[in-house]
């Protein structure tokens, strides 16, 4: 009876955990996603930084499948410090069009719905408040040529990198695993775990240093709620070396009241 309920124990304890995914599903949240990129050359120094920013509105509803998410783009939050500000205008075309994402109970991918019309209403975006013809044809050339998976990860990855629930409970001190990198390939990556009194950190690099990325995962709802991420490419082209810096950062926190009308920020 004895060595039963022994094996039973440790069957039981080799079984992985089930994903911890429980949102909110009484109060929205607030996501704030911010970019920077830099590019520059190494030899000549020349370059600049542009920093983009946006709010956006998430609530979470249980259905049969697991959870129905909407994501809606703020009014009026949307920031871009470069000249023609043509992200803040693309943004505000596109504020309050719920994107509605459906997923199982553990925070997985189950569908995005409505692909094809929010992909119309993009292209549409994109012709209305890009005035320069020339970066026009480049961003109708990329959103025509788009397969279904980059579509679906144009429209709501911000919202599914939220969901860590199968990181939520780890214990595990690291593992090495792999990351699909800027060119399509996949990058050998190493990870490491910290565990706070609530919150679980996973902490993503490579060995070159080209990717570094932090998740601050609450334990209680399977949530990401900090999350910074940098990025380096580096090219060699005609004897100049380019570099290009991406930081990018997501912050969630239940929202009190949304973003004040008419009021933008700065980036």
């Amino acid at each position: 009876m004895r060595l039963g309920r022994a094996a039973a124990l440790v069957a039981l304890a080799a079984t992985p955990a089930a994903a911890r995914f429980a949102p909110a599903t009484d109060a929205p949240y607030r996501l704030t996603m911010t970019m920077e990129r830099q590019l520059g050359e190494r030899q000549s120094g020349e370059g600049g930084v542009r920093r983009f920013a946006t709010d956006y509105a998430v609530t979470f509803t249980r259905d049969h499948d697991g959870y129905r998410a909407v994501l809606r783009a703020l009014p009026a939050s949307a920031a871009d410090s470069g000249g023609t500000r043509h992200f803040a205008r693309l943004q505000s075309a596109l504020a309050g069009v719920p994107i509605i994402v459906r997923l199982d109970r553990h925070g997985g991918l189950i569908a995005v719905e409505d692909v094809d019309p929010l992909w119309d209403r993009l292209r549409a975006a994109i012709v209305a408040t890009d005035d320069d013809p020339a970066s026009r044809r480049r961003l109708l050339a990329l959103h025509d040529a788009a397969t279904p998976a980059v579509r679906v990860q144009t429209l709501a990855g911000d919202l599914l990198a939220l969901c860590a629930g199968a990181d939520a409970d780890r214990r595990d001190a690291g593992r090495d695993t792999t990351l699909p990198a800027t060119d399509g390939t996949l990058l050998p990556v190493r990870e490491t775990v910290r565990r706070g009194r609530d919150v679980t950190v996973v902490v993503t690099r490579d060995d070159a240093g080209t990717l570094v990325r932090s998740r601050t995962i609450a334990r209680a709802d399977g949530l990401v709620r900090d999350m910074r991420e940098d990025r380096r490419l580096t090219a060699r082209h005609r004897g100049v070396v380019r570099t290009a810096t991406t930081v990018r950062t997501a912050r969630l926190v239940a929202m009190v009241s949304p973003y004040p009308p008419g009021t933008a920020r700065k980036p």
